[in-house]
C-alpha cells in the first residue's frame, strides 16, 4: 500500500510539472497586440511588443515591414521652400529585424524601429537644406518566428507647412 501511495504522489507531481511546462510554452502577445505611439519627430516609427509564454532562454526572430513613401524638400533659413517643385520622393519596402531572447520568466519585451528612406543624392541650391517633408508607412506588419503576423495599419506624418507642403504625395 505504501508503494502505491508513493507512486501515486510521484505521478501527480510529474503530471502537474508537465502541465505547467505545456502552459509555459504557449507564446502570446501581452496587452493584445504590438503597438506604436506613431511617427516621432525624426520620421521614425517604433513598434513595441511583449511576448510571454516562451519558456526560459528561447530566442525568437522579429521583423517589422512596411511600404514607405518619404518626401524631402529644399527649405531656406526662413522655413520657406522657394521652389515648391524642388522635391524628392523615395518609395519602397522597408524592413527591420532583430533577435530577442527570453529570460527566466519566459517573456521578451522589445522594440524595432522603421526609419524613413534616405534622400540619396538629392541636393538643394546654396542657402537651402534638405528637409524631411513627409513620411508614410503603409501596411505596417510585425512578424514573429513563434506567432502569426499582425498588421498594425497605416501611419503618416507631415513635417512642413505652407508652400513647402504644396504637392506632397
Amino acid at each position: 500500500m505504501r508503494r502505491f501511495t508513493i507512486l501515486t504522489i510521484t505521478m501527480l507531481a510529474l503530471t502537474s510539472f508537465m502541465a505547467s511546462s505545456v502552459r509555459a510554452d504557449s507564446p502570446h502577445y501581452l496587452h493584445g497586440t504590438p503597438s506604436t505611439t506613431g511617427i516621432d519627430g525624426n520620421g521614425d516609427l517604433p513598434v513595441k511588443f511583449t511576448i510571454a509564454g516562451l519558456g526560459d532562454n528561447v530566442t525568437i526572430n522579429m521583423t517589422v515591414t512596411a511600404d514607405t513613401t518619404t518626401t524631402y524638400v529644399c527649405q531656406n533659413k526662413g522655413g520657406n521652400c522657394p521652389n515648391a517643385a524642388n522635391k524628392e520622393t523615395v518609395s519602397g519596402p522597408e524592413t527591420v529585424t532583430g533577435q530577442f531572447t527570453s529570460g527566466k520568466n519566459g517573456s521578451v519585451s522589445g522594440s524595432l524601429t522603421l526609419e524613413p528612406a534616405s534622400p540619396g543624392t538629392f541636393k538643394c541650391p546654396g542657402g537651402q537644406t534638405v528637409t524631411l517633408a513627409k513620411v508614410t508607412y503603409n501596411n505596417v506588419t510585425i512578424k514573429s518566428s513563434v506567432l502569426p503576423d499582425v498588421v498594425l495599419g497605416d501611419f503618416s506624418r507631415t513635417f512642413v507647412t505652407g508652400d513647402c507642403a504644396v504637392g506632397l504625395p
